[in-house]
């Protein structure tokens, strides 16, 4: 169904984005083994993890692992029994090494040869993928609660990211209780290996047979229970960075070594480019056009075949096929931008919600490519196929990113409250029977207008005529109307027009609430505080900037009269207002609601959240004010 088109907030989460990028930068995370832990709270125990990481000069590795869970709940029994491992078939070899599980009376059962199989990774569907990335499945017979499971894997890299180059950053998660955990790592004496690390007890130890040694442990006894809207790695999760990079700007200089052969200026990127600027000059409006050409003709599509995921694709395979990952919409933008004499360069960015990065390079710090335009000071996502000109897609505001070009770090512009705009019109007459007559309009601007683009734009076409009764909560029925979602040149525009049966019940004397018809991100859905409800937290969370407007006139039958609407509101908190007027002329009354939460960014300190709780328990009684009748 489709819902209040609300990322942008503390106030609903975030859509993450599957990217190709990402793949390639997990990959050589020691990190990977944890991935199959991700339960619920105390469903299950990480007894024992070590991993052993040998790095080469060259920047290939071989990782041993070894992981025992101790299953507590039915539920951790029942989602542990099959772990995915993920490796990439062309760059690494993974063999599991052994595996077995534990039953409670500590008879043990070996997982047999033909219950580790291969698997090809999951193709998404709103983003198809091309990988070569492959999923070693371990099928454990009989978990229960009060067992264990066990295996061990053996990771060889055999052809590095970078040529010389090593780096991983490990964020420990903390849902999961963990009794024992060790790393070690090892590389050649003279190899510029340095390592950061936050709430891991360890770092370097004694040389050891001509390598230089470093070592953590770490245990949390206590999973924790994840709060709304939370924020994750480097601002919340006990880390270990290790890099060979000297610093961002080698990152950015590996990054670039790899990718600078791909942007060219061909006769046909030339001919293109002048193509869609055709009577365009000024050289915003060609980078306007151009964007705008690229996110509508240049379909998302992750491609992670090898060194993929870090290496783009050459123009012309990107136009010959009309689709491309994060690299590979930098590349063709730059080089239709640089055919006009419009200077780019690529950015890596985190779509995650995550705000800091690691106080040393690391790789695993960015999971995703953009545009930046120097001529105008403009960040561009060409994956962002409905967004316009100007805004970026809300995993990407407010966040830190390297500029591939200089090596310099940056951020890119937040959310805000005056750009990120929703204003729902409602116009609605009520009948003697309760029934209600409506139309709706939404007028969106900013992040809040790519969602509800993406969102209209994802409906089937046999889903068309059920959208609008979706969006009442199967409560009525009607159609809408909109222009198109792909049409980045103009705003997009939404109606619908629709009946709702027992809308109000009219006892008179008595009350009802009044009504909202169909409102798209309205101010009601815009704050909500998950299952913490308490004005105390432990963590940031994610919050951003927004404005949302209600406009709701409602037609009252000629018997009807009123005899009170409900109180005025007016609430100005610390980044957040709220405010409700209500009016009556002759038969029609109104109510206009208005939000405005702005910050200065894209996430909250724990202090904040006692606002998020105040206003929205001030929303919520609002919502429920009645118009008392006769």
């Amino acid at each position: 169904s489709l819902v209040h088109p609300n990322a942008l907030a503390t106030d609903a989460p975030m859509k993450i984005r599957n990217r190709a990028l990402a793949a390639g930068l997990a990959i050589t995370s020691v990190a990977l083994l944890c991935a199959p832990l991700a339960h619920a709270a105390n469903d299950v125990v990480l007894e024992r993890a070590v991993r052993t990481v040998d790095v080469n000069a060259d920047g290939t590795f071989s990782q041993v692992g070894e992981i025992l869970i101790r299953l507590v709940t039915e539920r951790g029994a029942k989602g542990s029994g099959q772990v995915p491992i993920p490796y990439s078939d062309s760059l690494q070899s993974l063999e599991v090494v052994e595996a077995y599980t534990l039953k409670a009376d500590g008879t043990r059962i070996d997982v047999p040869a033909d219950k580790i199989f291969t698997q090809a990774a999951p193709v998404a569907v709103n983003a198809p993928m091309f990988n070569d990335i492959k999923y070693k499945i371990i099928v454990f017979p009989e978990p229960q609660p009060g067992g264990k499971l066990y295996f061990r894997t053996h990771i060889k890299q055999k052809t590095p990211h970078f040529p010389n180059h090593f780096s991983v950053f490990e964020a420990i998660p903390l849902q999961i209780a963990t009794e024992s955990y060790l790393l070690r790592v090892s590389a050649p004496i003279g190899y510029p290996l340095k390592a950061e690390s936050r709430d891991v007890p360890g770092g370097k130890v004694a040389d050891k047979d001509g390598r230089a040694q470093w070592e953590w442990k770490y245990s949390n006894a206590e999973a924790q229970v994840p709060e709304p809207f939370q924020l994750m790695g480097a601002e919340v999760n006990p880390y270990i960075a290790i890099s060979s990079f000297a610093d961002w700007p080698a990152l950015a200089k590996a990054y670039r070594e790899r990718a600078a052969d791909k942007v060219n200026v061909t006769p046909e990127i030339q001919t293109l480019a002048d193509e869609i600027t055709k009577g365009i000059t000024e050289p915003r409006a060609q980078t306007q056009a151009i964007y705008h050409w690229v996110a509508q003709n240049v379909r998302y599509v992750a491609v992670f075949l090898g060194l993929g995921g870090f290496v783009p694709r050459d123009t012309a395979d990107i136009l010959k096929t009309k689709y491309g990952d994060c690299k590979d919409h930098t590349v063709i933008l730059e080089s239709l931008l640089r055919a006009k004499g419009i200077e780019t360069t690529p950015v890596l960015i985190n779509t995650m919600p995550t705000f800091k990065l690691p106080g040393i390079p690391v790789v695993g710090a960015f999971n995703h490519a953009i545009t930046y335009v120097p001529k105008l000071d403009m960040y561009l996502d060409g994956t962002a196929s409905h967004n316009r000109f100007g805004t970026l897609p809300n995993g990407d505001a407010g966040k830190p990113v390297l500029l591939v070009t200089n090596g310099l770090l940056a951020n890119t512009p937040h959310a805000d409250a005056k750009a990120d705009t929703v204003l729902n019109r409602v116009d609605m007459t009520l009948k003697a029977d309760g029934s209600i007559s409506g139309r709706s309009e939404i007028v969106s601007t900013g992040a809040i207008e790519s969602i509800l683009r993406g969102q209209i734009a994802s409906v089937p076409a046999n889903q068309k005529d059920k959208l609008v009764t979706r969006m009442l909560a199967n409560k009525g029925e009607g159609t809408y109307a909109s222009s198109s979602p792909t049409d980045l040149a103009v705003p997009f525009a939404f109606s619908a027009k629709y009946e709702i049966k027992d809308a109000v019940t009219l006892d008179s004397p008595g009350a009802f609430p009044f009504p909202r018809g169909l409102i798209v991100a309205g101010v009601a859905t815009s704050v909500v505080t998950g299952d913490l409800n308490k004005p105390e937290r432990r963590t940031p969370f994610k919050c951003g900037s927004q404005t949302s407007i209600e406009e709701i006139s409602l037609q009252l039958p000629d018997s009807l009269k009123v005899a009170a609407l409900p109180k005025d509101v007016t609430h100005k908190d610390k980044s957040m207002s709220f405010e409700a007027r209500y009016k009556q002329d002759g038969q029609k009354i109104t109510a206009t609601r208005k939000l405005i939460r702005d910050r200065a960014r894209e996430y909250c300190d724990p202090s904040m959240w006692e606002e998020v709780v105040r206003v929205r328990d001030i929303i919520a009684r609002d919502s429920r004010a009645q118009v008392l009748i006769q």
